[in-house]
């Protein structure tokens, strides 16, 4: 379970089975107002001014993409690639 908390608690990782924190990510992931999305190995969220790209298991940054400016106050979607 991917939880997204605002004011500098991030995003966390859950067991569900346990509730325990697996991982958070909290590093420039401060304020945002985006459910995050999975697919496959990745969790994309949205936060401060950027686009993110993250490990499922690990939490670990893939990649992030600078929102010009711009705060994303929807959720990322994902689709399959053709």
């Amino acid at each position: 379970m991917y939880v997204a908390f605002n004011w500098g608690n991030g995003l966390y990782a859950l067991d569900r089975g346990t509730g325990r924190i697996v991982w958070n990510m909290k590093k420039d992931y401060n304020t945002t107002h985006a459910t995050p999305a999975v697919q496959g190995d990745v969790v994309f969220g949205a936060a401060e001014a950027f686009l993110y790209a993250l490990d499922r298991m690990t939490g670990r940054e893939i990649w992030r993409a600078d929102a010009g400016g711009s705060w994303p106050i929807s959720s990322p979607a994902s689709a399959a690639a053709r």
